[in-house]
């Protein structure tokens, strides 16, 4: 039997990539994902040191990212304690979704790490609040959005109503083109909406004032380290998409 050529070697792998990828994404959008999109990893130059994908996974490729929508009623008019449980109901259906994404591959028999969407303060690693993957960023990456004047993303299909997680991979599939910004206008409503005029400037943020700020009653709310009661910069943003 004749070997295959070269070239129809690289459509059975770019045939095997573009099955794998979709694989991947059908598991996150069977378990109610709004947006999922692949990012490059080597895309994250950027990014701090030991905050790249190939920090956390080396030999990585590829970074899925996933989003939730959370309710545009929640963001806009529901009670903090009604918020807060929001918030960790998107957190663990995220990290649902990236640990069943993240064994179908290694299922593959390549390595996969899921970030959850509720990351750990590494503060006491890189002096600064900060997840192990910046997901907003590795989201804009994937193709979901841009990051917005107030730091959050924004989508263009659902404004900044994503929570997102991610599963950083060895495995070769088909990264989505980055996303190309002209969502957001820089107007400021956010900054002018801020209660304690923790946005300084275009994705700049006072992250400990905020983190301060918007969580209260750390002593009461136990399991959820307080209740998330400040939302103001999500509420007045207008490109609310759906």
């Amino acid at each position: 039997m004749n070997k295959p050529t070269d070239g129809f070697s690289a459509e059975i792998d770019s045939a095997k990539t573009t099955h794998l990828t979709e694989a991947v994404k059908t598991i996150a959008f069977s378990r109610s994902a709004a947006a999922c999109g692949v990012a490059d990893a080597s895309l994250f130059g950027d990014a701090p040191l030991g905050f790249r994908p190939d920090d956390i996974l080396k030999g990585a490729r590829a970074v899925v990212v996933v989003g939730l929508r959370t309710p545009r009623s929640v963001i806009l008019e529901a009670a903090p304690t009604v918020y807060t449980r929001a918030v960790f109901h998107l957190d663990r259906v995220l990290d649902d979704i990236a640990y069943r994404m993240a064994l179908f591959l290694e299922d593959k028999e390549y390595r996969a790490v899921p970030i959850p969407g509720r990351g750990l303060n590494m503060a006491a690693i890189s002096d600064e609040l900060r997840g192990d993957l910046s997901l907003k960023h590795a989201a804009a990456l994937a193709g979901l959005g841009e990051i917005a004047y107030n730091s959050l993303l924004l989508s263009p299909e659902f404004g900044n109503a994503l929570a997102l997680s991610a599963v950083i991979t060895d495995a070769s599939l088909s990264p989505d083109p980055p996303f190309t910004p002209g969502l957001c206008d820089n107007c400021g409503r956010c900054a002018e909406a801020c209660p304690i005029k923790a946005i300084l400037g275009p994705a700049n943020v006072d992250k400990e004032r905020c983190r301060n700020y918007y969580r209260m009653y750390v002593d009461i709310y136990k399991e959820s380290a307080g209740l998330y009661f400040c939302r103001e910069c999500r509420k007045t943003c207008l490109a609310r998409g759906r």
